[in-house]
This record gives structure tokens, C-alpha cells and sequence, in this order.
């Protein structure tokens, strides 16, 4: 069970962002919190919503912290993110988002 949040209802993802004011241009993807029975297509449409969002935001990159071992790293290069910040761990990641 998620610590953070109560348990969502099933197929159902919510995302939580910001736009850091220490960071202009970026988006900073704070937490994932999704459904037991998530399914992957509906996870996979919230992401696209993310970028869409930050695109209108004109931001140039969203940056993230994974840690749930279900988000790989080859699953993160798919959806075109990229390790990022070594010196912070080797978790994070960047989506670099073009004009």
C-alpha cells in the first residue's frame, strides 16, 4: 500500500509536478501515484498529458527521481528520458523536450 496517498481506484494514475522557481524552464515530476490495477496504456496517456502540460508551460525539460524498479531504464529511454544528475544518484532522469 502507498504511504503517501490512499489507494486509488482501479486504471487510475494521478501525477504530481512542479515548476521549481530555482530551476525556470524545467518541470520537476514529483510523484507517481497509480492504481493497483493500472493498466500500462493508461499510464503511458498520463505521461503524454505531463509532456503536454509542459510544453504549454514552454518548458524546455522535465526532470525525475524513479523509484519503483517497474520504470527500468530501458523503458525510460523509450519514452525518451535519459539519465541525468549522477551526483545525485543514479535514479534521475531528463526529458528533454524540443521546439
Amino acid at each position: 500500500m502507498d504511504r503517501v496517498a490512499r489507494t486509488l481506484p482501479e486504471d487510475e494514475c494521478r501525477f504530481y509536478f512542479a515548476f521549481p522557481r530555482r530551476a525556470p524552464g524545467f518541470m520537476s515530476l514529483l510523484y507517481v501515484h497509480a492504481g493497483e490495477k493500472t493498466y500500462y496504456q493508461t499510464f503511458h496517456r498520463g505521461i503524454a498529458a505531463i509532456e503536454s502540460v509542459a510544453r504549454l508551460h514552454r518548458s524546455h525539460a522535465i526532470v525525475c527521481q524513479v523509484t519503483n524498479d517497474r520504470l527500468t531504464e530501458r523503458l525510460m529511454e523509450r519514452w525518451g528520458y535519459e539519465r541525468h544528475a549522477p551526483q545525485l544518484g543514479e535514479n534521475h532522469f531528463i526529458r528533454r523536450l524540443g521546439d
